[in-house]
């Protein structure tokens, strides 16, 4: 089950000036990487990607500010995201997550996703079991909570099928 969180809930979502890509963090309790980082695995060769997630755009104009096409497939959960990313000049996407397409050796990164510890081996196999080939990896403990879930981000690179 999905809890609808509401406008009114989400205060700063629509805070366009966040940069949170932009500054490295402590590695032990943080589990994001930089855009710069996440650049350098693979120098000149990203130049178009797809974003999941419920925001207004900010990563794909950070983005576009490093020649960077990002095509933002947002969630309108309690506020209308789809429609601040194409005010701002972006490109809004109505698609599923089933929809996704990686071409071969392309990067998929995952950024703060967050599960129970208890579950965390299993998404970690399952990526494994896929053939990705981890880049960049990070499992940190969710400290807003119980303890009992933990955040994961990694840069994994989509096999080479044949």
């Amino acid at each position: 089950m999905m809890d609808r969180i509401g406008f009114s809930k989400r205060s700063d979502c629509f805070n366009l000036s966040k940069r949170g890509w932009d500054v490295a963090r402590n590695e032990s309790i943080s589990a994001e990487f930089t855009i710069d980082q996440v650049l350098g695995l693979k120098p000149e060769e990203i130049r178009i990607g797809l974003d999941f997630s419920p925001t207004t755009g900010t990563f794909a104009a950070m983005m576009r500010e490093r020649n960077v096409t990002i095509a933002s497939a947002t969630l309108n959960l309690g506020a209308p995201f789809n429609e601040v990313v194409a005010l701002r000049g972006l490109l809004p996407l109505y698609i599923s997550v089933g929809s996704r397409v990686l071409r071969p050796k392309g990067l998929l990164w995952v950024d703060r996703f967050f599960c129970k510890k208890e579950n965390m081996k299993l998404y970690l196999d399952e990526f494994s079991r896929l053939g990705y080939r981890k880049l960049l990896r990070r499992v940190v403990p969710k400290t807003d909570k119980l303890g009992d879930e933990l955040f994961f981000s990694a840069v994994l690179e989509k096999p080479s099928r044949g």
